[in-house]
Protein backbone atom coordinates (compact mmCIF):
# COMPACT_ATOMS: atom_id res chain seq x y z
CA UNK A 1 0.00 0.00 0.00
CA UNK A 2 2.78 2.30 0.94
CA UNK A 3 5.21 3.36 -2.03
CA UNK A 4 8.45 3.69 0.05
CA UNK A 5 10.32 6.64 -0.16
CA UNK A 6 13.71 4.81 -0.11
CA UNK A 7 12.49 3.41 -3.38
CA UNK A 8 13.99 4.55 -7.18
CA UNK A 9 14.12 8.77 -6.64
CA UNK A 10 11.12 9.13 -3.89
CA UNK A 11 8.23 8.97 -5.99
CA UNK A 12 5.80 8.39 -2.92
CA UNK A 13 6.09 12.49 -2.25
CA UNK A 14 3.55 14.04 -4.89
CA UNK A 15 4.21 17.64 -3.69
CA UNK A 16 7.52 20.16 -2.90
CA UNK A 17 8.87 21.38 0.04
CA UNK A 18 8.42 24.96 -1.79
CA UNK A 19 4.69 24.36 -1.23
CA UNK A 20 5.89 24.86 2.86
CA UNK A 21 5.69 27.99 4.97
CA UNK A 22 8.91 29.55 6.68
CA UNK A 23 7.38 28.06 9.69
CA UNK A 24 6.67 24.16 8.23
CA UNK A 25 10.29 24.40 7.39
CA UNK A 26 11.49 25.16 10.12
CA UNK A 27 9.41 22.21 11.79
CA UNK A 28 10.85 20.33 8.75
CA UNK A 29 14.38 20.83 9.82
CA UNK A 30 14.03 19.56 13.24
CA UNK A 31 11.92 16.46 12.54
CA UNK A 32 14.78 15.84 10.49
CA UNK A 33 17.19 16.28 13.23
CA UNK A 34 15.04 13.65 15.30
CA UNK A 35 13.29 16.10 17.61
CA UNK A 36 9.94 15.70 19.54
CA UNK A 37 6.94 17.76 18.96
CA UNK A 38 7.87 18.61 22.28
CA UNK A 39 11.66 19.46 21.71
CA UNK A 40 10.52 21.44 18.66
CA UNK A 41 7.68 23.54 20.31
CA UNK A 42 10.51 24.25 22.87
CA UNK A 43 12.91 25.06 20.43
CA UNK A 44 10.58 27.19 17.93
CA UNK A 45 8.24 29.05 21.39
CA UNK A 46 5.41 27.42 20.17
CA UNK A 47 2.66 24.67 21.59
CA UNK A 48 3.02 21.31 20.75
CA UNK A 49 -0.24 20.93 19.69
CA UNK A 50 0.51 23.63 16.87
CA UNK A 51 3.98 21.89 16.12
CA UNK A 52 1.13 18.67 15.41
CA UNK A 53 -0.58 20.80 13.18
CA UNK A 54 2.54 21.89 11.46
CA UNK A 55 3.49 18.17 10.79
CA UNK A 56 0.13 17.37 9.51
CA UNK A 57 0.77 19.94 6.83
CA UNK A 58 4.06 19.16 5.59
CA UNK A 59 2.30 15.47 5.64
CA UNK A 60 -0.74 16.52 3.50
CA UNK A 61 1.20 18.79 1.26
CA UNK A 62 4.03 16.30 0.77
CA UNK A 63 1.81 13.49 0.11
CA UNK A 64 3.43 11.48 2.82
CA UNK A 65 2.37 8.85 5.19
CA UNK A 66 4.45 9.70 8.30
CA UNK A 67 6.75 11.98 9.92
CA UNK A 68 9.64 9.27 9.37
CA UNK A 69 8.85 9.46 5.66
CA UNK A 70 8.84 13.77 6.14
CA UNK A 71 12.41 13.06 8.19
CA UNK A 72 13.27 10.91 5.47
CA UNK A 73 12.20 13.53 2.15
CA UNK A 74 13.86 16.69 4.40
CA UNK A 75 17.18 14.67 4.67
CA UNK A 76 17.30 13.51 0.90
CA UNK A 77 16.43 17.06 -0.41
CA UNK A 78 19.02 18.37 2.24
CA UNK A 79 16.86 20.25 4.70
CA UNK A 80 17.90 19.13 7.82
Amino acid sequence: MLSGISGSGGTAAQGSAEELTERELDVLRRLARGMSNKEIGADLSIAEKTVKTHISSILAKLGLADRTQAAVYAVKHGYE
